[in-house]
C-alpha cells in the first residue's frame, strides 16, 4: 500500500519505510534501454527500476496469473503439435491419392495401402488425443473466468 506525497520523480511514499537496497548492473546497451524507459514515465531511473521490479515480482507471485500462464504455455505446445500433424496428414493423404490413382488405373491396390492407411489411422487418432487435450485447457480456461 503506498501513500501519496512523493517527490518529481520518485514513487509514492510506502505505508511501510523502504529499508532494503539492492544494486543492479546493466551493459551498456540495457541500461540505455532502462533510462529511455525511466524518462517516459517520469521516474527516476532508481525509481522506476524498483517500481517495475516490485510490479514484476508481484505479477509472478499471482497464482491467477501464474495459472494462465501454464495454460498459455500449454496452448503453445499443442498448437506446435497440431501444425506438425497437419504436415504429417498432408504427407500422407499424398500418399493416399497416388494409391487411389494407381488402384483406379490397374484395379488392385498397391501393397503400401495397408501402411498408408495404417499411417492416416494413427494421425488421425494423435489428433482426437491433441483436441481432447486443447478442450481440457478451455474448460480450464473457462472454470477460471466463472470462478472469478
Amino acid at each position: 500500500m503506498e501513500r501519496k506525497g512523493s517527490a518529481a520523480g520518485h514513487r509514492p511514499h510506502a505505508v511501510h519505510k523502504r529499508v532494503f537496497t539492492k544494486t543492479a548492473r546493466f551493459n551498456v546497451p540495457e541500461l540505455a534501454a532502462v533510462v529511455q524507459a525511466a524518462a517516459r514515465a517520469q521516474l527516476k531511473v532508481g525509481a522506476w527500476i524498483a517500481k517495475t521490479a516490485v510490479e514484476a515480482a508481484r505479477a509472478a507471485n499471482n497464482p491467477q496469473r501464474v495459472a494462465a500462464k501454464e495454460i498459455g504455455h500449454e496452448l503453445v505446445q499443442l498448437q506446435t503439435e497440431l501444425q506438425q500433424l497437419r504436415r504429417v496428414s498432408v504427407v500422407h493423404g499424398n500418399n493416399l491419392n497416388q494409391l487411389a490413382a494407381a488402384a483406379n488405373a490397374t484395379g488392385e491396390v498397391g501393397m503400401a495401402a495397408p501402411r498408408v492407411i495404417a499411417n492416416i489411422d494413427r494421425v488421425v487418432i494423435e489428433v482426437g488425443e491433441r483436441l481432447s487435450a486443447v478442450d481440457a485447457l478451455l474448460a480450464r480456461i473457462i472454470d477460471r473466468f466463472e470462478s472469478t
